[in-house]
């Protein structure tokens, strides 16, 4: 599965909700609808060269900035995970899409998650990539430990150099090997660019400290793909997710996740013929 020079083409547009507007790219006239909420803090970029791939199969495709991050507005405040999955859920009424399909990596996996519960038996499946089951110990302790570090803009430009370290502290926990090479940089500065502009909105830690993902997996009904890498940092919640959802298929990619290599972009090609053959089979 690659894409060529007849690949649909990936749009961008706006929907407003109640709470600001989200900004979401799309790709495929027809078909059944995949919506993909993005892994934080990176917004819908890292999902551009996977939408043709998937369009090419017969998908349409949604990709959503969840709000405060890609290109969506700030949040007006602190959000609980329930809050996103709402929004998301307006903005889905508003565009007039009812999403056959959902996907949700890490943070957005929780989201995803409770999306689809809210939609019961419209979402047919639903894919959680890297998704977080915290324990309740971690999770009253997760936000102390992950500490706050500032981005206040100053005339010595040192938040700039916050934003450099985030990305880079944010792609190690999707792959704990990954270095800055000539090959990535580019990449690197174009999520660098999607912080500023968000200019860091209130932080989703305390949303997924708050937040039990065990007790949302019984619920899941829906038939479900949990996929992880063995360079992902969530990758030992795997066999948790396995267990909690009945029925659900899995799939640990080796090393690095495909769309986390992005020193090898061609590896994209991998994880779309692994979301195919889940998202139609029948």
């Amino acid at each position: 599965m690659t894409g060529d020079v007849h690949s649909p083409p990936v749009s961008k547009h706006y929907v407003r909700t109640t709470e600001g507007e989200l900004h979401y790219r799309s790709c495929g006239e027809s078909g059944p609808v995949l919506v993909l909420l993005q892994i934080l803090p990176f917004g819908t970029m890292m999902f551009e060269p996977l939408l043709p791939l998937l369009a090419q199969a017969g998908l349409r495709c949604i990709a959503i900035d969840i709000m405060g991050y890609g290109r969506s507005d700030k949040r007006p405040g602190p959000w609980m995970i329930e809050d996103f999955a709402a929004n998301i859920d307006e903005a889905l009424d508003r565009l007039d899409v009812a999403p056959d399909y959902l996907l949700g990596g890490h943070t957005a996996g929780m989201i995803a998650g409770s999306v689809a519960v809210r939609r019961g038996a419209r979402v047919r499946k639903l894919v959680l990539d890297g998704t977080p089951v915290w324990p309740p110990e971690y999770r009253r302790n997760i936000a102390a430990e992950m500490g706050v570090t500032s981005f206040e803009v100053g005339q010595d430009g040192q938040f700039m150099a916050n934003t450099w370290s985030l990305v880079l502290s944010m792609m190690r926990l999707l792959n704990k090997d990954f270095e800055v090479t000539p090959e990535t940089a580019t990449t690197l500065r174009g999520f660098a660019v999607q912080l500023l502009e968000t200019t860091y909105g209130p932080s989703v830690t305390p949303a997924m400290a708050a937040f039990d993902m065990a007790l949302l997996l019984p619920r899941l009904s829906m038939q479900t793909l949990i996929l992880t890498s063995e360079n992902d940092s969530q990758y030992r919640f795997f066999d948790t997710l396995m267990s909690g959802v009945v029925g659900a298929k899995g799939r640990v990619f080796k090393g690095v996740h495909p769309m986390h290599d992005i020193a090898r972009p061609h590896r994209v090609a991998e994880y779309a013929q692994e979301l195919v053959g889940f998202l139609t089979e029948q």
